[in-house]
């Protein structure tokens, strides 16, 4: 069902052209770091959307591992990097430089 989900949102989220990501850490009940992938777009009436997609699990805590965690979560939904418009990690001070 979750798989199904997913697959709805994208299907509506691929006739926009450019989208913004929010990426949040978060830990799990076991306290076990993971990331919260959030994608942002307008519907088709132009109301802000935010859809949950999924939790990647975190890494680590530098920012290139961070960064190349988001970049592949990008590539295997399908999602074109250059329409990303803007990208949000909350206060993780260590991905200002991305």
């Amino acid at each position: 069902m979750a798989r199904k989900v997913k697959e709805v949102i994208i299907n509506d989220f691929k006739s926009r052209k450019y989208y913004s990501i929010d990426v949040d850490s978060t830990p799990d009940i076991t306290h076990s770091d993971q990331l919260a992938f959030i994608l942002h777009y307008a519907s088709d009436k132009g109301v802000p959307t935010e859809r949950f997609l999924e939790f990647i699990p975190k890494v680590g805590h530098k920012s290139l591992e961070i960064a190349e965690s988001v970049i592949m979560t990008i590539d295997n939904l399908k999602l074109n990097i250059s329409d990303c418009r803007e990208k949000s990690y909350d206060t993780a001070k260590n991905m200002s430089g991305c």
